[in-house]
């Protein structure tokens, strides 16, 4: 990539960020580390928007999940009291909290800066369409669980939804399953414990 091509897509980078910043309320969304993200009802939907160092687009990723699910996260872990007197952006920031589901991801061409409010726009736009359409379908914790059940990258949230549900026998076996295929569920807390092994222990104190 040549020098200019360097310096306009870094431009271009800037005016975007810029416009996310600045914009975000005017549409009913928030922003935390350049992401937009929205509470409806029971759910935090969050949108990722980068511009791609190869090709200058714009890929948009949105994303959601129960908030519930990060609560239980926090209860398992043991985290609960510290976590009480955070921002609700530490939903969408916070290292620990439960993984989301990516609803739709896109990408919108993007040639120069001062197209940034109006990429912005549709971005938006667009981006509700699509949480309304899963608004439809997908509407609690039980049309959440049916959605991800057979995705193996949502496999701790769909343990940590059958302990809100107090499923402990059917979490266990998950739980079992995980630990002899050394899936830790990406999470250590401060004694070096997984979150897996914290909700084993959870859920067995409960049967």
């Amino acid at each position: 990539m040549k020098r200019e091509e360097i310096k306009q897509l870094n431009e271009n980078k800037k005016a975007l960020e810029l416009t996310i910043k600045n914009n975000s309320k005017l549409y009913g969304y928030k922003t935390i580390s350049g992401l937009v993200y929205k509470i409806i009802n029971d759910f935090i939907f969050i949108i990722s928007i980068s511009v791609s160092n190869k090709n200058k687009n714009i890929t948009v990723s949105i994303q959601g999940k129960p908030i519930i699910l990060d609560k239980i996260f926090w209860e398992i872990f043991d985290m609960a009291g510290e976590i009480k007197n955070k921002p609700v952006s530490f939903h969408v920031n916070g290292v620990f909290t439960a993984k989301t589901m990516e609803i739709n991801k896109r990408e919108l061409n993007y040639n120069k800066k001062e197209e940034a409010e109006i990429k912005f726009e549709e971005i938006i736009n667009y981006s509700n369409n699509i949480i309304e359409q899963y608004k439809q379908k997908i509407d609690g914790i039980d049309s959440f669980y049916e959605s991800i059940i057979n995705d193996s990258e949502q496999y701790l949230n769909i343990i940590l939804i059958d302990i809100i549900k107090s499923n402990y026998e059917k979490a266990l076996d998950k739980i079992n399953f995980c630990i002899r295929n050394n899936k830790d569920g990406g999470f250590m807390n401060e004694n070096y414990k997984s979150i897996i092994l914290c909700a084993k222990e959870y859920c067995e104190k409960r049967i």
